[in-house]
């Protein structure tokens, strides 16, 4: 009698073991689900800021961790091309760099606001181009600057 109950008390004790856990584990994995939901969706991250080798121009690579959207002011009178990027946020290895480049003197990274990035680069000529678009493996944005000593446009003004 004494051993069917003490049997008896461990299944029933075994079984509301089992129940609980079974019903924090799923608790824990949705959690994980959430946090994970939350770091693929809403602000982008710009994780790092490299110069590529290329004979012609400077070209700038801005890995992100997924597509962006961006705009692009150019000022070339204050040798600066700033891309403007919303629902970003700075990386860990985002830092500002400085070039000894033959089209680049620097590139600036600002977070004017939560939420906003700014990358701004600063030109050696104000004679200069530049081409831009986005890869997608890896996910990065891509700038190609090219400086020239003479005007592009040989316009004449007649009096």
């Amino acid at each position: 009698m004494k051993l069917e109950k003490i049997l008896k008390n461990k299944i029933i004790s075994f079984l509301l073991l089992f129940l609980c856990a079974g019903y924090f584990v799923p608790l824990s994995i949705f959690s994980q689900e959430t946090q994970y939901s939350e770091e693929n969706s809403g602000i982008a991250i710009i994780e790092e800021v490299l110069i590529g080798p290329h004979p012609d121009y400077s070209r700038l690579l801005i890995k992100t961790n997924k597509p962006v959207q961006y705009t692009v002011d150019a000022d070339f009178l204050k040798k600066e091309i700033i891309l403007v990027i919303n629902n970003a946020k700075l990386g860990s290895k985002a830092r500002p760099r400085i070039f000894k480049d033959l089209n680049l003197q620097m590139v600036e990274l600002l977070e004017p606001s939560p939420g906003t990035v700014q990358i701004a680069l600063h030109l050696q000529n104000q004679n200069s181009r530049f081409f831009h678009f986005q890869k997608s493996a890896p996910q990065q944005i891509v700038v190609d600057v090219l400086g020239k000593g003479t005007p592009f446009i040989k316009a004449r003004i007649k009096e």
